[in-house]
This record gives C-alpha cells, structure tokens and sequence, in this order.
C-alpha cells in the first residue's frame, strides 16, 4: 500500500476520534498537505495554544499563499491575542487596513521566523505608509539580507526567493530617490543584474536619478537602452516624457515636440486596450507559450505580460493552485465529514489565490492605462513650457533646430570615458552590450 493510502487510511480513523485536532494537523503536514493543515491548524489555535501547534505553525505558515491569509476571515478571531498565527493574522490586518494590529503581530514574530523576508517586507511598507522613511529603509534592508539566506521550499522557489530579493531593492532605491539621496539610491539599483527580468523595468528609476544628478548624458543614455529589441517591450510610458523633458533642459524643442509627437501615434492610440482586457484574456495571454499571429495593437500587451512569467505572484499562483487542486482531488475520495469541511475550505483558497492573481493582472494594466493618462497630461504641460520658453528668446534662432548626428558633443559630461565604446551613432558610448549607456550631448540653452 502507498505511503498516501496509508496516511488517508490513518486520518479516516483518526478524524472519527479528534475532530479539529493539533494531531490530525500535523499528519496532514507529514503527508504534505500543506492547505488542508492549515484548516485544522487553525481550529486548534486557542489561548492555550500546546507546543505541538507552535511548531507546526513555524513550518507550515511559509508554505501557504498569502492571498489565503489575506481573505480568511476565520483569523479575525484571532485579532485579540497573540497566537502562532501572528504572520498570518498581520497579513490579514494589513489587507484590512489595521496598521495597528499589523504592526502588534509582527512584532511577536522571531527573526528566525521563515517569512522573516515577507516579515521585514511588511515592516518597510507600513513605515513607508506613515513616512518614516529611515525605519522603512532598515526593514526593506532587513529584507534584502533575509532574502539571501532564505532556503527554498514547496511554494518559494529559487527564482521566488531571487525575485522577491530583487523587489526588496527596488523598494529600498525609491525611498533613497523620496529622500533625494540619488547616489544612494542608483547604488541600490547597481545591486540589480543584467541577467535579471527585472533590470529594465529599473532602467527607468536609473534614469530619474541621473536626472536630478544632472547627469543629462547618462539620463538619455539609460533611456537608449530601450531601443534594443528585446528591451522596447519594457519602456513605460512615462519614459517617453522624460526623454522629451531632458531635451527640453538641453533646449532641444524641436526634438522634445517631436518626442510628444511619436507618443500620440504610438502607445497614446492603444491606451483603450489597457482598459478593456478581460482577466479571462489576460490569462489566456500569459499561460500562452507560442504566440500565434496578432493584431499590431495586441503584440505589446502580450510582451508585457509574458515579462511578468518571472514574477513573484506568477510563480506563487502558479505552486499554490497546483498544490490546492492535488489536495482538493484527494480529500474528495474520502467521505467523512471532517474530510468534507477540509474541501469546503480548499475551494474557498483556490477562489482567494485565483482573486489575488486577477487582480495583479488587471492592476498592471490598468495602471498602465492610468500612466498613459497621466504622461499625456506632463507632456501638454511641457508644451505649454516650450512656448513660454520659446517667448522669452532664451534661445539663438540658429539653434532651435535639432541636430540628428549630434554634431554638438561634450564628452567632458560623460563619466569614465575610458570604460566605454562608441556605439553606431556619433556621440553614443556603453560600458557593455545591455546597459549604461551615454550621450554626450551639449546643452543648446543660451548662457545669457
């Protein structure tokens, strides 16, 4: 007889004995049905919580989706004391809005704990909230180093894990860019490989800093990056703003107008696509290995989404309902009532998980249609700066024309000039074939 005919054989006895008990728990767990531990954990929590329980709780809680602590209102009972759910039941505060609570239950949390990475994550977020960006910065840190000695399990993977570090940077580099600390905040982003999905979608956070550093040559160089194949799907809108917005400071207006002018034909025209797609399409779109032939306006969307397969949420969703379903599958053969509650329970996750990873589809584009929104509206701002500029004669009528080969060059502007190679336009120079890239482009703005 299998190793599972005899644990299900096991738990069909034993349910008939204790019902909702610690032990029934830790069986499940044993036979690694993490989700269906969880249900029976969760009924043995009370005030006078055994040992048994608090070590079940240490090494199954890392294993559940967050998304079925998020909407268990059964944790709401929990809300009064202190128990081995304390991750758990945080999560569920934050996704209620209690920062309170959220921050009373993560205090009880060891830092041994295995969400010690989602823990200190946590923590940042709620300081970020409340603009104490000194102790966000502490936890997004924590978090950082959490992640590297973070072991793999059922539901975090390496890549998981690798991800999630990935995420604590990106946090930690955007409260430096809040504080104004722009060194600080593009040396977090260093931290970031090439080889990681995540890099050019940080091209953009790059190149505001350099931005506000002044460092013009570098903040269109970062954006050149975009014009490589593999990296137009990952150029967000407001790129295109901050391009013509640097040209703008340079005093390049024609080039800056122009820049506005692509943006209204291109991306401007599609923004309805953003807006209209279904979850049920979005998912087809990103499951999809071979994509078959497709309208021009579709092939962007479908880029974007299939740059998400390495994300955190995509691996998660992915684990967790095939876990969910192996379980649920299970539980079925076995007609005890303990055993029917436990499905009940199973279907009400896989319904959680499935809304959490919906919506992180349609927040991605609809935030992307918000963006294009918004970048439509710095633009008509911009303009309206360009002909006030345009007024004022700050400008030499014989260099209001933009120069395509960049005859105008300042290679003084351009950091270690040494470590970089011209590249096919006059005035172009990268550290290396995906990145850093410079223009040494000189100012066209009257010194008068």
């Amino acid at each position: 007889m299998s190793k599972i005919l005899i644990l299900i054989s096991f738990l069909i006895t034993f349910t008939s004995q204790v019902h909702g008990s610690i032990e029934l728990a830790s069986r499940l767990y044993d036979g690694g049905k993490y989700y269906a531990a969880y249900t029976m954990l969760k009924k043995s929590i009370n005030k006078n919580t055994r040992n048994e329980a608090k070590s079940l709780a240490y090494k199954l809680i890392d294993r559940i989706h967050p998304a079925v602590f998020k909407n268990d209102s059964d944790l709401n009972r929990l809300f009064d004391k202190s128990t081995p759910l304390n991750y758990a039941v945080a999560i569920r505060a934050f996704y209620l809005g209690d920062l309170r609570s959220t921050e009373k239950f993560l205090y009880h949390i060891k830092k041994d704990h295995p969400s010690n990475m989602e823990v200190n994550y946590l923590r940042g977020m709620i300081y970020y909230i409340k603009n104490d960006f000194n102790a966000s910065a502490r936890s997004f840190k924590k978090c950082y180093i959490a992640a590297n000695k973070k072991s793999r399990n059922t539901l975090k993977t390496d890549d998981y894990i690798h991800a999630f570090s990935n995420r604590c940077i990106q946090q930690l580099s955007r409260i430096f860019f809040e504080k104004k600390n722009y060194r600080a905040s593009l040396k977090y982003l260093r931290k970031v490989k090439k080889t990681d999905f995540v890099w050019p979608r940080l091209l953009f956070d790059k190149a505001w800093n350099y931005y506000w550093l002044n460092k013009y040559p570098q903040t269109l160089g970062t954006l050149v990056s975009y014009k490589a194949s593999y990296l137009k799907k990952f150029m967000l809108p407001e790129a295109n703003y901050l391009r013509a917005l640097t040209y703008y400071d340079l005093c390049y207006y024609k080039k800056a107008e122009r820049i506005y002018d692509e943006f209204l034909g291109g991306i401007y025209k599609e923004k309805k696509l953003f807006q209209s797609m279904t979850t049920r399409e979005l998912k087809k779109i990103i499951f999809k290995r071979k994509s078959s032939k497709q309208k021009s306006s579709d092939r962007f969307i479908i880029s974007l989404l299939k740059g998400y397969r390495k994300d955190t949420k995509f691996f998660s969703f992915r684990s967790a309902m095939t876990r969910l379903k192996s379980e649920t599958k299970l539980m079925k053969k076995y007609k005890s009532n303990e055993f029917k509650k436990i499905v009940l329970e199973l279907k009400k996750y896989q319904a959680y998980v499935r809304l959490d990873f919906d919506n992180f589809l349609l927040s991605l584009t609809r935030d992307y249609y918000k963006q294009i929104e918004r970048t439509n509206k710095k633009f008509l701002r911009l303009k309206l700066g360009l002909g006030i500029r345009r007024q004022k004669n700050i400008i030499k009528k014989s260099q209001t024309t933009f120069k395509d080969d960049f005859v105008d060059l300042d290679l003084s502007q351009i950091d270690n000039l040494d470590e970089k190679f011209i590249w096919e336009f006059k005035g172009g120079f990268w550290a290396d074939e995906l990145g850093d890239y410079a223009v040494a482009l000189r100012s066209q703005c009257s010194e008068a």
